[in-house]
């Protein structure tokens, strides 16, 4: 299939049908999970409608979004970064808007901005606010928005950046990871990005300029000479072409498959298929996506054009990205229909990796098969069975007899099969299907043993993938 063909529009019928697990594929990539209305919804309505709804949901969200910045806000005066870390958690479970906090996540990650040099909630807090309202617009803009956010300099541990000593570490984040990536950029690029940032201090957690500490001198940056100072640079690096294949990559790896490179063996997890169609995408396949990127700077259109691709409904991209932890436990309580403690589940998610407010490393979050080993995926399946047990941290509130109750799902037969739709697309493993017949009788049909059957599929290999 050639790219036009790739990122064209999938047409149900002509390309493949429209079912359930095309549909729970997609909810899962533009948010985090479905629940049950939400799964028929979806199948009832279509590709076309449901993927319009996720980019632009209706009604006024405005009310919600107000009031879980007040609940941030006020847990950031407290200064206790575990407090907004379980308020931006719950925000994920209750969103209207998946699709927004999924990106949100996804820059938080980009940028990797960390609390352990910051030290401040509040700035954490304005951060992320600021990802928020940038991460389905212009990339210019909202990698300006960072470049001045007193946040990124704390956390690279660059609070001055002198005229004498400019701050080489920002201008490698920019040029590196935020922008043409690695190959694209030499010593003398870097040296000159460092220059534009001069006269860049912070000082009682705000970023202030001092003329006399900028250096107004001619810079030659990737290919461009002037006077640059950090507005000039953020443009430059927004606009070059190797700065939109380092995004456009970075947000398919995302929404679309991991990458397997260097070498790599894709993880046992992510496909029975054989490895071919989980190589690195090469340029030439994601060039439509990089030019409409580099010409238009507008992330929401790429995600939209990468939603509605015949490519994102395929083969290649179905169950090919492993979970992030955070993706798994919000995926399970948005499918259960409840909220549940945050403040252990954030706990919890940070020992196995994705402590949110604080990125491991410059580089962000692992990514990919680098979140599955065997000490990672007994934890997974720890967590997964503690949010569904029926005492415990989680205090039982997510209970899948309940919701099968709501559904008016009565039988065990039934049971099984609707689960595994509801949390595995409808494959029920015969492990899990020959255990549930065995185990369950008339008289043993209990919201304890379906709770059991809940957390044995969550523990299957399939669950571990978006």
């Amino acid at each position: 299939m050639t790219p036009q063909a790739a990122w064209a529009p999938y047409e149900p019928g002509t390309d493949g049908p429209w079912d359930l697990p095309r549909a729970a594929h997609l909810l899962r990539r533009a948010g985090f999970a479905a629940d049950w209305s939400t799964l028929q919804q979806a199948i009832d309505d279509g590709p076309d409608k449901t993927i319009e709804r996720l980019l632009r949901p209706p009604g006024d969200l405005s009310e919600f979004e107000a009031t879980f910045d007040g609940y941030e806000s006020a847990a950031a005066t407290g200064g206790s970064t575990e407090s907004i870390r379980a308020w931006w958690l719950r925000r994920m479970i209750e969103t209207p808007y998946p699709l927004l906090e999924k990106m949100t996540l996804f820059w938080h990650h980009h940028f990797a901005i960390s609390n352990d040099g910051v030290n401040n909630a509040r700035l954490m807090v304005r951060s992320i606010h600021t990802l928020r309202q940038g991460s389905l617009g212009s990339y210019r803009q909202l990698l300006g928005h960072v470049i001045d956010d007193p946040a990124l300099y704390l956390s690279l541990r660059s609070d001055r950046s002198r005229r004498s000593e400019p701050a080489t570490n920002v201008a490698d984040q920019l040029l590196g990871r935020f922008g043409v990536g690695p190959g694209h950029y030499d010593e003398h690029d870097l040296n000159a990005a460092a220059r534009a940032l001069t006269g860049r201090f912070v000082l009682r957690n705000e970023l202030r300029f001092f003329a006399h500490e900028f250096d107004d001198g001619q810079k030659t940056l990737l290919g461009q000479q002037g006077a640059w100072d950090a507005e000039d640079a953020v443009r430059i690096v927004a606009q070059h072409p190797a700065t939109a294949e380092n995004i456009v990559r970075k947000l398919y790896a995302w929404l679309v498959a991991d990458d397997v490179g260097g070498g790599r063996e894709p993880n046992q997890l992510a496909t029975k298929s054989d490895s071919t169609d989980r190589q690195i995408p090469t340029s030439q396949f994601l060039e439509p996506l990089v030019t409409r990127f580099h010409e238009q700077d507008d992330v929401g259109a790429i995600i939209e054009k990468i939603l509605r691709s015949r490519h994102f409904f395929a083969s290649a991209a179905y169950r090919r990205r492993i979970k992030t932890p955070v993706e798994l436990a919000v995926g399970l309580a948005r499918a259960m229909e409840r909220s549940i403690p945050t403040m252990r589940l954030g706990q919890q998610l940070g020992e196995l990796g994705q402590d949110l407010y604080r990125p491991p490393t410059s580089a962000g979050f692992p990514v990919g098969p680098d979140w599955i080993n065997q000490a990672t995926l007994i934890a997974r399946w720890d967590l997964t069975a503690n949010m569904l047990a029926e005492s415990g941290s989680y205090e039982g509130r997510l209970n899948p007899a309940t919701l099968a109750e709501k559904y008016q799902v009565d039988q065990p037969e039934r049971v099984a099969q609707w689960l595994a739709d509801l949390l595995l697309d409808g494959e029920l493993p015969d492990p899990v299907r020959q255990s549930w017949q065995q185990r369950v009788t008339s008289d043993s049909f209990t919201a304890a043993s379906i709770r059991q059957l809940a957390i044995e599929l969550t523990q299957t290999s399939e669950y571990q993938l978006a």
